[in-house]
Parts: structure tokens; sequence; C-alpha cells
């Protein structure tokens, strides 16, 4: 067997083998090695967000590449939702005195629950799920598995 030239002194066949193993090790560690929980869980204290104080108060932030519009619906309660709408991927508008979400686009608009009130649009706006604890809003930033009945959305958590 002719030999490569290398300071170990390795052989092609044990060279092309142990490459092969480490590749096979790589892919089947995979399956071995445990997942971490890959939940993104953001706190966000009510000082450092003062249009959330109150109820009915609205905002949309963002948190690493991905916007949320958190909305006061209660003393105890907060809905965080995608503020892109489900028609054509425009920013949505939250306002208090609406009372409602509306795309500036189109005209859609959305309870404050993320649900479809007026066309065109035709499906409620992804929610997070998020509660309120004390004065501070924990909100997971992975959605939740899609909800099959899509007129009820269950992103509203009450204490």
């Amino acid at each position: 067997m002719k030999k490569i030239p290398c300071a170990a002194n390795v052989t092609r066949r044990s060279f092309l083998g142990r490459v092969t193993l480490a590749g096979l090790l790589s892919l089947i560690g995979d399956w071995f090695v445990p997942v971490a929980d890959a939940a993104q869980i953001v706190k966000i204290p009510l000082k450092k967000v003062p249009k959330l104080k109150s109820v009915k108060g609205g905002v949309i932030l963002k948190f690493k590449k991905m916007e949320v519009l958190l909305i006061r619906t209660g003393k105890k309660t907060v809905s965080a939702l995608s503020p892109i709408c489900t028609h054509e991927q425009c920013t949505v508008k939250y306002k208090k005195k609406w009372g409602e979400i509306r795309c500036p686009c189109h005209g859609s608009k959305y309870t404050v629950n993320g649900r479809v009130t007026e066309p065109p649009a035709e499906k409620n706006l992804k929610t997070f799920l998020a509660k309120l604890e004390d004065d501070t809003i924990i909100l997971d930033l992975d959605p939740p598995p899609a909800d099959p009945d899509q007129n009820n959305p269950k992103n509203v958590v009450a204490e």
C-alpha cells in the first residue's frame, strides 16, 4: 500500500477510514445529544414600556429580527401578536382610541386578540404566549403550535 507523505506517516486507507468514521459519528451524535429547550422567554418590566402600564395600551417591540405587538388587554392580561397583516404582510397599527388593530395598506381589522373582523385578511394574526406577573410581562417568542381553529386563538393568558 502506498503511503501519503505527511508528518504522521498515515496511510491513505487509514486516513479515509478516520474521515469516514468522524463523519458518521457527527451524524449519529446528533441523535444521542439531548436538544436544549429552544424556548425564547423574554421578561419585560412595565417600567421600561410606559405605554403598557395602562389597560388598552399597546406597543410594537423588536426582539432580534422579530417584532411583537403587545397590547394590555386587562389589569392582569396582555395580548402578544405578530404585527404583520396576514393579507399582504404590511405592518399593522394599534391605537388605544380605536380599540382594535388596523392594517393601513388594505383596511383589514383585527380584535386585540388577533381575530380578523374585517377583510381582506382571512387569517388571524400569529400569536405568542404572554402573561403579566406583578409588573413584568413574560413573553415566549416561540409561537405556539398552529391552532386548528383559526377563529379561536389562545394568546391571552389570565392570572
